[in-house]
């Protein structure tokens, strides 16, 4: 996956004449694909290699013209869609696959569709009642998709004009985005696409090296926060921001307790911060992450003590340094909210039990920020908790420990979840972490502000 990402912000560099995945802040509008873990690795690894064409012999049944030939999509851009007539949500986005393929055809758009072996016999039927204009296959035996790692419908590739697949799995609202950048290019932008990558590389390498070479003349913790412009809303609205999966949680819960609106965090309320309000938040991911009064004495659900927790917290805040703010938030259980109401309820901690513990929590020494915030008020009374499926339905708003809420540096929270809901909710939260720390503007503005500064003292 690290090599595919160098290549995403190579083609960044190239400028107008590829239209890859906009990794870095900086760039415009990005390309979002789905996947995770081992199915991603490999789907990116599958990117900018060349398309096996023997694959278009096993598709059978066309309709709508076909079959597809190798040399019928020469120097074509091809959109394939794999769908099920039998599946909803695989047949929804047929109108938007029929007006790109009206739109770009006369500019050398090919779109196929791709139609599960299972259930192919209403295909027909399907295709003509939603008026589908493109051809469609059956694939036999499901074999186009199998070797393709396809795995809910619908699915979208792209295969650029020079026969390399470009995009594998990209979301349903990127594909016009996508079809628009490859269309746009010419038959030698892509068959030259590579060659102009290594020639960027090369460059970025020699830059690479010369930044490092400014910069081992200064110590970035010693040096003064830059001022910088930060960036528009228009900005932000374009990053491509980590995906919030909420499972059924949020969706089965309709109370009049759930947060509506973009949800943001508040550093400038008056809370009991330890051992100081953190300075210079801006240009910085945020992350915050909650804890509550019992955590001294009782462990998270992976067995981890307060201690560990503090100790995991540190080691990513000094691994990401002046990118990232860690900050721990001390909040009131919800079970706790509603003992308190009651006065003979024998297990409501008292508020000099909670007083007591949260000052033990705080004797233990840490490089980051914490706060106590019963009242939500940081930024927790604005979200509906994202535990995972199955998990705090109905009443309250219980928040599943370890609890990860991550913020951008315009203050708005851009994913959230209780992290050990299970080995794929862990690998979303690291991803979420890693790509906003990739394309958060204002990291990028504050990092340009700050390489402009380390020049002016050293050159």
């Amino acid at each position: 996956m690290k090599r595919n990402r160098a290549h995403r912000a190579l083609i960044t560099l190239l400028g107008g004449a590829v239209g890859f995945l906009a990794q870095p802040a900086c760039a415009t509008d990005a390309v979002v694909r789905e996947g995770l873990g081992e199915r991603r690795e490999t789907l990116d690894e599958m990117e900018l290699t060349q398309f096996d064409q023997s694959l278009w012999s096993g598709l059978t049944d066309w309709i709508n013209s076909g079959p597809i030939t190798p040399s019928a999509i020469e120097g074509k851009v091809v959109l394939i869609y794999t769908w099920s007539g039998f599946l909803p949500t695989a047949i929804r986005p047929i109108s938007v696959v029929n007006r790109l393929a009206d739109r770009y055809g006369q500019r050398g758009l090919i779109v196929v569709g791709v139609h599960n072996d299972e259930g192919w016999e209403d295909a027909a039927r399907t295709a003509e009642r939603r008026r589908v204009t493109f051809p469609i296959a059956r694939d036999a035996g499901n074999a186009f998709r199998a070797a393709l790692h396809v795995d809910q419908d619908p699915d979208f590739y792209l295969i650029d004009r020079s026969g390399r697949v470009r995009y594998a799995d990209i979301e349903t609202a990127s594909v016009e985005r996508a079809v628009t950048e490859l269309i746009d290019e010419s038959v030698r932008d892509a068959q030259t696409l590579l060659d102009r990558m290594a020639a960027a590389e090369a460059d970025a390498e020699v830059e690479r090296r010369r930044s490092l070479r400014l910069r081992s003349q200064i110590k970035l913790a010693d040096m003064p926060w830059p001022d910088f412009v930060p960036p528009g809303e228009e900005a932000y609205k374009k990053a491509g921001w980590p995906e919030l999966d909420t499972g059924d949680d949020s969706r089965s819960r309709r109370g009049r307790d759930k947060p509506t609106g973009t949800a943001r965090i508040n550093l400038d309320s008056e809370l009991t911060w330890f051992p100081r309000k953190p300075e210079h938040t801006d240009g910085r991911v945020i992350l915050v992450y909650l804890f509550n009064p019992k955590s001294i004495t009782e462990n998270a659900s992976d067995g981890k003590t307060i201690v560990d927790m503090f100790r995991w917290m540190d080691q990513l805040q000094v691994a990401h340094a002046r990118d990232l703010l860690v900050v721990g938030a001390m909040i009131r259980p919800e079970a706790e909210e509603r003992r308190r109401r009651r006065d003979d309820d024998e297990d409501a901690m008292k508020p000099e039990e909670i007083d007591e513990n949260f000052r033990k929590m705080m004797e233990i020494p840490v490089i980051h920020s914490r706060v106590s915030d019963f009242s939500g008020s940081l930024v927790t009374s604005r979200l509906t908790p994202n535990n995972g499926e199955g998990r705090s339905r109905g009443r309250g708003n219980t928040f599943f420990f370890p609890y990860h809420i991550l913020v951008s540096s315009d203050g708005v929270v851009r994913w959230h979840g209780y992290v050990n809901a299970s080995p794929t909710r862990y690998a979303e939260w690291e991803a979420a972490l890693d790509t906003m720390l990739r394309v958060d503007p204002g990291l990028a503005a504050r990092h340009a502000a700050e390489e402009a500064y380390i020049k002016s003292i050293t050159e």
